[in-house]
């Protein structure tokens, strides 16, 4: 079978995109194909896009069938306006965590988070506390957020003392029923941070634009950032802006790659 394909990523953050093909595919038995480093692609989660009405589908690289991918989600806009199937630099995108808004400004994505949630029960931890904040787990002071998706923030000053044996067993705690995404925060300035994310279904990852959301939410309920920080990562930065009380980040999505997967 011969599947059309793009391939962008956001800030290192990649994917593969595809169109939709019909509801009987097993679009999880794909991903682990597809986005396979060294028999496949390559890739941290495929997308699929469903035209009408504009709908993102999110796939983890393990298969497992993800909420919302904040670098995912400004890929899949620079693909559709790519493709032409939107020609308005202002729309709404369907997601599984709802509806968000987004603005695009060239190679530059601007999308604006919904409600961000400190409810535990909503992000599978086991425990009766109204929130999980402040928290130690394995010797770590942790906040749990769920920002699209489930994720834990941790505020580091080195990330050399934390190895990614330990990033997966705070990812795996039993407390968090369905794993969780980690977030190790070091705040360089009131101005900018640099996060390493842990990533559900992936490992680590060269970026991830809910967890910066998290990151920065977070931080700023304990006072430790301004209102518009830049978030560093290896291939570029990402804006977060907090206006209003709503939060929006701007970043990039570049295309790497058009072409056709055969897929046995």
């Amino acid at each position: 079978m011969e599947i059309k394909f793009s391939k962008y990523h956001g800030l290192g953050n990649d994917f593969i995109i595809i169109d939709y093909i019909n509801d009987q595919f097993d679009y999880s038995k794909l991903v682990k194909s597809i986005c396979e480093r060294y028999i496949g692609l390559g890739a941290d989660g495929l997308i699929v896009v469903i035209r009408e009405p504009l709908t993102m589908i999110y796939y983890n690289q393990d298969g497992s069938l993800g909420t919302m991918c904040g670098n995912g989600l400004r890929c899949f806009c620079k693909y559709v306006t790519d493709k032409k199937y939107i020609n308005d630099n202002d729309f709404s995108v369907l997601t599984s965590s709802g509806i968000y808004k987004v603005q695009m400004r060239e190679d530059l994505v601007n999308v604006e988070f919904l409600e961000i949630s400190l409810d535990p029960k909503r992000m599978g931890i086991d425990t009766e506390k109204d929130k999980f904040f402040n928290e130690v787990v394995l010797d770590s002071t942790c906040y749990a957020i769920h920002s699209g998706t489930s994720h834990l923030v941790v505020f580091v000053n080195d990330f050399k003392q934390i190895t990614g044996d330990y990033a997966k067993s705070l990812h795996e705690y039993p407390l968090f029923t369905e794993k969780i995404n980690v977030n190790f925060v070091k705040v360089k300035s009131r101005n900018e941070l640099i996060i390493k994310t842990y990533e559900r279904g992936v490992g680590y990852t060269l970026a991830c634009g809910t967890g910066a959301i998290a990151s920065f939410k977070i931080c700023r309920m304990l006072d430790k950032v301004n209102s518009r920080v830049t978030v560093d990562y290896k291939v570029g930065k990402l804006l977060i802006e907090e206006t209003g009380g709503k939060i929006s980040f701007t970043g990039p999505a570049i295309k790497i790659a058009n072409g056709v997967y055969i897929y046995d």
